[in-house]
C-alpha cells in the first residue's frame, strides 16, 4: 500500500482546541478503544487436537533421525540425550514408544500453559502500547459521524512525510482481514518446545496484532503510529508533541458551532498562521460533503 500524501485526525471541537493550544496529540492504549476486537489476541492454539498431531509428527521425525536436532537444554522436550542413546542402539523400542506417548500427553499441559502465559503477557503489553490512529481519507461522512462528534468536530490534515517532532512518516497501514492474528503459530511453539528454533522476536510478532482489524472497518483507511511505554502507567495514554509545521489544513464540520469555529480560528494563529481553514457543508446533489476555504 502506497503512503498517502496526507493523514487526517478526526476529533471533537473540545479536543481540537486542546490539541492546538498544547501542540500535542494523544496516543492511547488499545484498552481505551471502542472496538473490543481491536488489538484482540486470543490464546495461541484454537485446536489443541491438531496441535498434538503436528507435535507428534515432528517428534517422530526427530527420533527416527529424519530431522537433525540441535541440543538445547532449555527446550520443554529436550530430546538430545535420548537421541544420543538411540544412536548407540542401546535403547529398546518399547522405551522409545513409551517416551513418545509420555511426551504426547505432556504436550497438552505445556501447550495450555503456553496459552495462558501468552494471554497474560499480551494483556500486560496492551497496557503499554500507545497508538495514534490516523486516516488516509478526510471527506468520508462516516468518519465525520463516528469520530468528529456527529460532524460537530474537526479534522486535522497532517503532512504524511513529515519527520520532525512527531514523525508522521513512521505511520504504518492497518490491514483488514477476517482472521484474528496470533503472535505465534502452532509451528513456532512446536519448534521451540523441541529445541529446533527459538520463538520469533517479540517485536516482530506483536506489531501485526496492533495493525489488523476486521474488514468492517476498512472504510477508515487507517494508519497508525505505534509507541510502547516503558511502564504500563495508570492513565493508559500519552500526549506527544507535534510540530505546527506538520499541520497543513483544518476542516470544520458542517455542524461545528459558531463559538467553536471562532475559538479554533483564534488558536490557529502564530505558529499555525500558515494553516488553511476549510468549512464543510452538505452537498445539494449528492450524499457527500463539500468544503469551502475560509482562510
Amino acid at each position: 500500500m502506497s503512503k498517502p500524501a496526507h493523514f487526517y485526525k478526526f476529533c471533537t471541537a473540545k479536543v481540537a482546541k486542546l490539541n492546538l493550544s498544547t501542540q500535542h496529540l494523544r496516543f492511547s492504549s488499545p484498552l481505551r478503544f471502542n472496538d473490543p476486537f481491536d488489538c484482540y489476541f486470543p490464546p495461541g492454539f484454537s485446536n489443541l487436537r491438531q496441535s498434538v498431531t503436528a507435535f507428534e509428527k515432528r517428534h517422530h521425525a526427530i527420533l527416527e533421525g529424519e530431522e537433525v536436532l540441535p541440543a538445547d537444554s532449555s527446550a520443554a522436550f529436550n530430546l538430545a540425550p535420548l537421541i544420543h542413546l538411540v544412536g548407540t542402539g542401546t535403547v529398546p523400542p518399547e522405551v522409545i514408544e513409551r517416551t513418545r506417548k509420555t511426551h504426547k500427553a505432556n504436550m497438552l499441559a505445556v501447550a495450555n500453559q503456553f496459552n495462558r502465559e501468552s494471554q497474560f503477557d499480551w494483556e500486560g503489553t496492551l497496557r503499554r502500547f500507545r497508538l495514534l490512529s490516523l486516516c488516509a481519507e478526510g471527506k468520508n461522512p462516516l468518519l465525520w459521524s463516528h469520530y468528529a462528534d456527529s460532524h460537530r468536530g474537526v479534522a486535522f490534515e497532517f503532512d504524511a512525510s513529515f519527520k520532525e517532532g512527531l514523525p508522521f512518516e513512521t505511520a504504518k497501514p492497518v490491514k483488514y482481514g477476517k482472521r484474528v492474528p496470533r503472535a505465534y503459530s502452532r509451528n513456532d511453539f512446536i519448534e521451540s518446545a523441541l529445541g529446533l528454533s527459538p520463538l520469533p522476536n517479540a517485536a516482530q510478532t506483536l506489531l501485526p496484532l496492533v495493525l489488523t482489524k476486521s474488514p468492517q472497518w476498512s472504510y477508515e483507511k487507517e494508519w497508525r503510529i505505534v509507541r510502547v511505554a516503558a511502564e504500563e502507567g495508570q492513565n493508559l495514554f500519552a500526549d506527544l508533541a507535534f510540530s505546527p509545521r506538520s499541520l497543513s489544513r483544518i476542516f470544520l464540520g458542517c455542524r461545528t458551532s459558531i463559538r467553536d469555529k471562532r475559538a479554533i480560528e483564534r488558536l490557529a494563529t502564530g505558529d499555525f498562521a500558515h494553516v488553511e481553514i476549510h468549512q464543510a457543508r452538505k452537498s445539494q446533489t449528492r450524499f457527500a460533503l463539500e468544503f469551502d476555504r475560509i482562510r
